[in-house]
């Protein structure tokens, strides 16, 4: 049996309480702001916090213009439930672990647009790079994070939680702001960085059309090597030059009717001359790098927004390309194509609808969504293009059983074209038991799938420098999970706020890696230097369970 448990890492990391101290000098306003945040990402539309049926912490713009940040990990450094600590990947950037799951597990979306790809084309510790393609942080308005599975109201990939990026609404007047930060270091040895962003907003037609541009550019300089002189790998921050530029073009019909179009390129490039991020070459000739990383995104939305006497009614469609350039096939994967640019590209087709109606003491959330994926790896299946698509339905009812007493209950059911039907269910109930007081729990569902490249029968990677070759298994089986939590925030002032959740969550059918050395008939297949391999397995079970505390004081 493989059951193994995750609770003293929760319990160590989880368990801490965050006390940021702020100035007394606190203005009735931000009082007031303190005690009635509005959140959307729990249930799809406009709420308190306190209220909201999930775990939810929010970082707030003021949050944001006091940190130094570059990556959506930096900016989610203090908020309960998160670990960012724990893993930091060859870029220097740092891993988010949510209740104890990593970068994987975690959906990130931008305005509620899926940005997580639904496969890795960042093998071989690089997947921190998808955590640096971040709007600029003067485009920002505030961070939501929901701890927990939301698979019911958000699909495969919200297993361990979803971070929503809520940006800034174009306005009817023009205005912009540009902000420029950096960090120097004590040590002339140590990697400066610089970094300028802008957002620039405003009427083209006042009432009727608007516009906004944005974009960020990130300076960091080199590090010095640990050991000089040396060409082996190095944990220290290579030279890195990372941009993004944007823009959204909005178009108010009437009153009810709203479209928008939207859309950004984002670049990361990192130097590799020093082999720092990976080697040139191995026992059996090419490792498998070049002297230059580049991690880019294409995305471009469009979309409708509605809002009719019945509810309101959102429907978008988006296209997200990721890819990874300065990766060379390896000599052990096929030695007639070593050195060759190799090619990691994901595609990720979006369509979404839903409408969310008030009925008497109800609030009806139902929509569909489909995700159609493509997968590009000139190893895994000697370049064979790997697709799956996706047709869900969803819907997710509040229900106000009493003035104080709101019991959220939904499912979501999702037609996959490689495993077929999944219901996914959640129930939650919020009891405002005073003004200071509210008490909340509930039970919720995750569920993941694996992706069309894991599943395939036949060499999809290669590890140690290009001499381990990773197997796929088409006997994979998605992961789903079921989350319990009982949480409360105590308000008494204007300037004291508490929470508390502690939860219990439960991973049947995790998908874990093994390895093994090889026997005269397993590596049969392989290059004659291979001495070992790995392959993915479901193990049988995984628990994880913790306490998430955070107090604050203005």
């Amino acid at each position: 049996m493989s059951k193994f448990n995750l609770h003293p890492l929760s319990l160590a990391l989880l368990g801490a309480i965050t006390t940021p101290v702020f100035a007394e000098t606190t203005t009735e306003d931000s009082s007031t702001h303190q005690l009635s945040t509005i959140v959307v990402s729990a249930a799809g539309f406009e709420q308190v916090i306190k209220n909201a049926p999930a775990s939810i912490s929010v970082v707030t713009k003021e949050d944001i213009e006091k940190k130094n940040a570059t990556s959506i990990a930096d900016l989610l450094a203090d908020v309960p439930g998160i670990d960012i600590r724990s893993g930091v990947g060859k870029t220097s950037g740092l891993n988010i672990k949510m209740r104890g799951l990593g970068n994987d597990y975690s959906l990130i979306l931008i305005d509620g647009r899926r940005q997580t790809t639904s496969s890795d084309v960042t093998p071989n510790g690089f997947g921190e790079t998808s955590n640096g393609f971040l709007p600029p942080l003067a485009s920002i308005e505030r961070i939501e994070v929901i701890r927990g599975p939301m698979a019911t109201r958000y699909g495969s990939e919200a297993m361990g939680g979803v971070i929503n990026i809520i940006t800034k609404k174009i306005s009817n007047e023009w205005n912009g702001n540009v902000t420029v930060s950096g960090n120097v270091m004590e040590h002339g040895s140590e990697a400066d960085s610089w970094k300028t962003s802008f957002v620039l907003n405003g009427p083209i037609i006042h009432d009727r059309l608007g516009l906004q541009l944005r974009g960020s550019y990130l300076d960091r300089q080199r590090s010095e090597r640990i050991v000089a002189g040396s060409t082996s790998r190095d944990p220290r921050p290579s030279k890195a030059e990372n941009y993004d530029v944007g823009g959204k073009l909005q178009f108010t019909l009437d009153d009810k009717n709203s479209f928008w179009v939207d859309g950004f390129t984002s670049n990361q490039t990192y130097d590799n001359s020093d082999q720092r991020l990976g080697n040139f070459f191995s026992r059996g000739g090419i490792a498998g790098y070049e002297d230059e990383l580049e991690f880019n995104r294409l995305q471009i939305s469009a979309g409708h927004d509605g809002n009719y006497d019945f509810g309101q009614w959102k429907t978008y469609i988006s296209q997200n390309k990721t890819e990874t350039k300065g990766r060379t096939i390896p000599t052990d994967a096929f030695p007639a194509l070593a050195g060759q640019p190799r090619t990691l590209e994901n595609t990720d087709l979006v369509f979404d609808s839903h409408l969310i109606a008030p009925i008497a003491n109800h609030k009806l959330t139902v929509g569909t969504e489909y995700k159609d994926v493509t997968i590009a790896d000139d190893i895994a299946g000697m370049g064979k293009e790997f697709t799956q698509d996706t047709w869900s339905v969803y819907a997710e009812d509040e229900w106000s059983l009493l003035d104080n007493l709101h019991f959220t209950f939904g499912g979501r059911y999702e037609d996959h074209s490689g495993f077929g039907g999944h219901f996914s269910p959640r129930a939650y109930l919020v009891w405002n038991t005073t003004d200071a007081l509210t008490l909340k729990g509930g039970v919720s569902t995750g569920y993941k799938t694996p992706s069309a490249k894991d599943l395939y029968n036949g060499i999809v990677g290669y590890s140690g420098q290009g001499t381990t070759p990773s197997l796929g298994n088409p006997d994979l089986k998605p992961e789903t999970s079921i989350n319990y939590e009982l949480g409360l925030n105590y308000q008494p002032t204007d300037t004291l706020d508490f929470n508390a959740t502690a939860f219990f969550n439960v991973v049947e059918d995790k998908i874990v890696s093994r390895n093994f050395l090889c026997t005269t008939n397993d590596c049969s297949n392989f290059n004659s230097n291979v001495t070992s391999y790995s392959k993915s397995f479901n193990a049988d079970e995984a628990e994880i369970y913790g306490l998430e505390t955070s107090l604050k004081y203005q």
